[in-house]
C-alpha cells in the first residue's frame, strides 16, 4: 500500500474495494466467456468440446468457491464496516470521502484480494489517533505477513513482532516490537567496547 493512492472520485467505496479482488474478477470473466461458449452449438453439440467445457467450468467455479466469489459484495461490505464505515458511507463516492478513510479504503482493497504479504509504506500518515486505532485493529487480524515502512512508534509497538533496522553497514535484526528495540539498541550500545 503505497502513502498516496489514487481514486475514482466518482466512484463508491465499495467498488473500489471489489476491484482489489483481481482473482476473483478474473474468474468471474472466465466463467461468463464459458457460459457464451455453452450457448454456441458448435460447442454443445460436440460432445469432446463440452467435456472440455464442463471440466474448465468445474476448476473455474471450485476455485471461484474457495476465494469466496459469491459473497464477494458481502465480505467488501463487512470489512468497510469492520474498518469503522458506516453503512450509509460503503456507497458514497470517493470524492465524499476523508483523508482517513481514503486511506482505509486502499488497505480494504489490498486485503480483499487475500495477500500472503501486506507492504506497507507509513500507513498511518495522515491518519488521526482513531482511525489509526481502526488500522492497527485491522492489521491485527490480518492472517499474513506484514512488512512495514513506519516512523510511528506506537504503531510498531502495537502491530510488530520484529523489527529491521536498516544502515550503511547492513541490517540488524531485533524480536519484539519498537520498545523491544529500543531496549536491545541501547544494552548493544552499552556493551560495545
Amino acid at each position: 500500500m503505497a502513502q498516496e493512492m489514487a481514486f475514482d472520485p466518482g466512484q463508491s467505496a465499495c467498488a473500489f474495494v471489489r476491484q482489489g479482488a483481481e482473482r476473483v474478477l478474473a474468474l468471474e470473466g472466465e466463467l461468463t466467456d464459458l457460459e457464451a461458449k455453452f450457448a454456441d452449438p458448435a460447442y454443445y453439440t460436440h460432445e469432446p468440446c463440452l467435456a472440455r467445457l464442463l471440466d474448465q467450468q468445474e476448476k473455474f467455479l471450485e476455485a471461484y468457491n474457495q476465494l469466496g466469489g459469491p459473497g464477494l459484495d458481502g465480505q467488501v461490505r463487512a470489512l468497510l464496516m469492520a474498518i469503522g464505515f458506516e453503512d450509509h458511507e460503503v456507497t458514497l463516492p470517493v470524492e465524499h470521502l476523508s483523508g482517513g478513510q481514503k486511506k482505509l479504503l486502499g488497505l480494504a482493497r489490498i486485503m480483499v484480494g487475500r495477500p500472503d504479504i501486506l507492504l506497507l509504506d507509513e500507513p498511518t500518515n495522515h491518519l488521526d489517533i482513531p482511525s489509526c486505532e481502526v488500522l492497527e485493529d485491522a492489521l491485527l487480524d490480518f492472517d499474513g505477513t506484514i512488512l512495514a515502512i513506519s516512523h510511528d512508534r506506537y504503531f510498531l509497538d502495537r502491530i510488530v513482532s520484529r523489527i529491521l533496522y536498516l544502515h550503511e553497514a547492513g541490517i540488524d535484526s531485533y524480536l519484539g516490537n519498537y520498545s523491544d528495540y529500543e531496549h536491545q539498541r541501547l544494552e548493544k550500545l552499552c556493551s560495545a567496547p
